[in-house]
């Protein structure tokens, strides 16, 4: 029984290995093709298995953009101390919060083809009408990021760089998504006019990231 259980166990290993390895694939074709271009055959063949494989893993293609999308959030979310200044935890609340927002300008100018799929994939929950039932996990990981940006704000209010008298909940969900669209609009449409050459994307992005700051900065 015991040896039965091992090998239980060793299969269920390789099951959410080759899992994670598709989804990877699966992530890079997205990210490469689109969403509406890859089809899953496209990503079968990235993966190195069999389209009936694939289905097994992954009944319809909507399962597995959601998952990836989940485990792009996951990366993203790991990967935040690298992005940070080594003195981060000795800064000031104020400065924490900065450097949080900061981390979008590195995205922004490095990683590009991140923010491409997260708008695809808005996009393609609302034309597939996709229920909130079907997006828990998306929703919760990508809900990880208001932890460590509440705790610079709870940390600011402490130290004084912070006022007090604000609506959290309010306010982060109102400067994300402020942030996402001013990145989005720079990196899918771009320049549309002559006087959009004037100033650089980036210098609008760090003016949002202060006219956010100064909202919250005790004065």
């Amino acid at each position: 029984m015991k040896l039965q259980q091992i090998r239980q166990s060793e299969r269920e290993e390789r099951k959410e290995e080759r899992k994670e390895h598709i989804l990877r694939c699966a992530l890079d074709i997205f990210m490469s093709q689109g969403l509406e271009q890859a089809t899953m055959k496209d990503i079968a063949d990235a993966s190195e298995i069999g389209i009936a494989t694939l289905f097994r893993y992954f009944p319809t293609k909507k399962q597995l953009i959601i998952d990836t999308a989940a485990i792009l959030w996951e990366q993203e979310f790991m990967q935040l101390p690298i992005y940070l200044p080594k003195d981060y935890e000795a800064l000031k609340g104020i400065n924490q919060f900065q450097s949080l927002l900061e981390v979008f300008i590195f995205h922004y100018k490095k990683t590009p083809e991140v923010f491409r799929f997260l708008e695809q994939f808005d996009n393609y929950i609302a034309n597939e009408s996709v229920g909130f039932e079907q997006l828990v996990e998306v929703e919760r990981i990508m809900l990880t990021l208001k932890e460590p940006i509440t705790e610079a704000i709870q940390k600011g209010r402490q130290d004084g760089s912070i006022r007090s008298d604000f609506d959290i909940a309010l306010f982060y969900m109102t400067s994300m998504h402020t942030m996402m669209s001013i990145i989005q609009k720079f990196i899918l449409r771009g320049t549309i006019v002559h006087s959009d050459l004037e100033i650089t994307g980036e210098a609008q992005i760090r003016l949002v990231i202060e006219m956010i700051c100064d909202y919250i900065r005790s004065k």
